[in-house]
């Protein structure tokens, strides 16, 4: 370890500055700056970056915030308007008795079942006028 320290190589500065580093730099820097040496002035030929892009992205910004606050608006008032919906069919259920809703579905039951079949359509029709008929006669 002692002969480690003891090393002048290793001492040694490694880095190494090119030659006229120092009395070139401000010429370098004067030129990138667009400073002409001779006669002091300096160039108004600096680029400029255009602006359009940052309109672009303004705009994009704008548009996608706007988009995204309409979706989020007509999501919230739809599921409003589908609560009321279900809300008023529960209501309207509800004013009717168990019974009565289990003799509706079988009666639709039937129906779906055999939908295509006429006779039943006019078996049903002429068992309705009979009852009709005969609450009359009594």
């Amino acid at each position: 370890m002692k002969n480690i320290l003891k090393n002048k190589h290793l001492k040694a500065n490694p880095f190494v500055i090119p030659e006229n580093y120092f009395e070139n730099f401000s010429g370098k820097m004067m030129v990138k700056a667009g400073i002409s040496e001779s006669s002091g002035s300096i160039n108004l030929s600096i680029k400029h970056k255009s602006i359009a892009p940052l309109w672009y992205s303004a705009a994009a910004s704008f548009l996608l915030i706007l988009a995204s606050g309409w979706y989020l608006y007509n999501t919230n008032q739809m599921n409003n308007r589908n609560d009321l919906y279900y809300a008023s069919i529960a209501n309207a259920i509800g004013e009717y008795s168990e019974n009565t809703i289990t003799a509706y579905l079988d009666d639709y039951q039937i129906l779906e079942i055999d939908q295509n079949s006429e006779s039943l359509l006019y078996e049903l029709e002429e068992s309705a006028i009979l009852e009709s008929e005969t609450t009359t006669l009594k």
